[in-house]
């Protein structure tokens, strides 16, 4: 097992995205780690129904995966925490039919965290809250493994966008808000802005164009 800290997925990005983080990610590697220290035992240890497991429980299973939580018919299911022995990763949340499914958290190396509802090991469509390896988080709707629909993106420069997304693409209209107070808005073609571009700058004077420096939210005519 690598260093805790190392591990946590907050660990070395800049304030600026710490801030916008649900405030229990900060800690979440090492809060499961804590939870799973004890849990040793190839033999499984907890509450049984009839000579099978069910309710309570925690077991080390063969191929290394570290399991406490509720059992039902011998399986995973219910609410629990495992640290997969394979990938590493940390899967907190509900389960059924000894997959992950339902609301759930995962953290998987190298340093990505992803909160969303799963169906086995997929995530599946609708809103979603991902800290990427790159150091960049998004929070917003998903479709098909992919930024879709509409959602905000916080880059590790401190910039952020929030509108329209298709295939993992600024497409649609949306905002960009530039950390030194600035602002761009209009329609975004393959991530680019596209035609009709509106600017203020960090003391609020309004500028608008058409032309290509707007695409790359440089300050174009004044109004």
């Amino acid at each position: 097992m690598n260093n805790v800290n190392s591990m946590n997925p907050a660990t070395n990005k800049s304030d600026y995205i710490l801030s916008r983080l649900p405030r229990h990610w900060t800690t979440f590697v090492q809060d499961a780690m804590e939870e799973l220290r004890h849990v040793k035992n190839i033999i499984y240890e907890g509450q049984v129904v009839k000579g099978i497991r069910n309710g309570l429980g925690q077991l080390v299973y063969p191929n290394g995966d570290v399991y406490k939580g509720t059992f039902k018919n011998g399986e995973r299911s219910g609410t629990g925490l495992c640290k997969f022995g394979k990938t590493g990763a940390i899967y907190k949340g509900e389960w059924r039919d000894d997959k992950p499914i339902g609301n759930g958290i995962l953290y998987s190396l190298p340093n990505e965290i992803i909160e969303a509802r799963f169906d086995g090991y997929k995530v599946t469509d609708g809103q979603v809250k991902i800290l990427m390896s790159n150091g960049e988080f998004y929070e917003g709707n998903f479709k098909n493994d992919m930024r879709n629909s509409t959602g905000i993106h916080y880059y590790a420069n401190g910039d952020f966008y929030e509108g329209e997304w298709q295939n993992d693409r600024r497409v649609g209209r949306g905002r960009i808000f530039r950390l030194d107070g600035s602002k761009m808005s209009g329609f975004f073609t393959e991530d680019k802005a596209e035609g009709y571009v509106e600017y203020e700058d960090k003391h609020g004077n309004l500028f608008q164009s058409e032309n290509e420096d707007a695409k790359h939210g440089s300050k174009p005519g004044k109004v």
